[in-house]
């Protein structure tokens, strides 16, 4: 029994152990600024805005079809946090 618990715990700590390889530390860079729609892309600037560092999408009339914003920033993995 003594011998089983052993093993088990030296497979734990191999399985947990740092591989000794160097990793890349994470950068944290701002997708949005909350102050200006730069680096944003639309068909149509008129449906949106920056208010009170939010992104926000409106129109006093109906809008005919779906309009979308996007980033022209490129992006691989990433992290999200909100």
């Amino acid at each position: 029994m003594k011998k089983r618990f052993t093993h088990t715990l030296c497979l734990i700590a191999l399985a947990t152990s740092s591989t000794g390889q160097a990793t890349t530390p994470r950068v944290d860079d701002t997708f949005f600024t909350g102050n200006d729609l730069n680096d944003w892309s639309t068909s149509q600037p008129k449906y949106w805005s920056v208010k009170g560092g939010m992104i926000v999408g409106h129109s006093a009339a109906k809008v005919p079809k779906n309009e979308f914003l996007w980033s022209d920033v490129t992006v691989k993995d990433f992290y999200l946090s909100v």
